[in-house]
């Protein structure tokens, strides 16, 4: 498998921002910014335990990842649907609180794209509830296009 050339990039002030696969040892840090931006995924906590358990089971069909900021971790990152062989999908994207607004999501969104066509994906898909007007924007000027909207804005884009 081939990986995507894009996994380092200067951000900012000289620091460069890089990706990395998650694994049991980042457990803690995901369940902190999870924790952080829970009321925006409108989701319920996970516990550290069970964010141990979910960075520890192989399961081919899905990959996490950790954004870091130089060596400091800034984000968690997850796609899904790498089985299906048609489209992949972003299932969850969060950045620490902190580092909001630093063009960090962008950077994982582009990631995430040269991965999953590194794969020979053609559409990559992802979706946020309505209110979420931060993720939304991302995703347009990331070239996403809405194709369903309710509850949840799901967007998809050819890769």
């Amino acid at each position: 498998m081939m990986k995507p050339t894009e996994n380092k990039i200067k951000n900012g002030s000289d620091s460069i921002l890089s990706v990395k696969q998650a694994d049991i040892n980042d457990a803690e840090f995901v369940e902190k910014i999870f924790s952080q931006n829970k009321v925006a995924l409108h989701s319920e906590d996970i516990s550290l335990s069970e964010w141990k358990e979910i960075l520890s089971v192989k399961d081919a069909d899905e990959k996490h990842f950790i954004v870091c900021d130089d060596a400091t971790p800034v984000g968690y990152m997850k796609i899904n649907g790498l089985l299906s062989q048609k489209e992949a999908w972003i299932s969850m994207l969060i950045v620490a609180k902190e580092y909001h607004r630093q063009g960090i999501g962008s950077f994982a969104i582009r990631y995430a794209e040269q991965y999953v066509k590194s794969l020979e994906f053609e559409v990559i898909k992802i979706q946020t509830d309505s209110d979420n007007i931060p993720a939304i924007s991302c995703y347009l000027k990331s070239g996403y296009r809405v194709y369903e909207k309710s509850k949840k804005i799901r967007f998809s884009k050819e890769l």
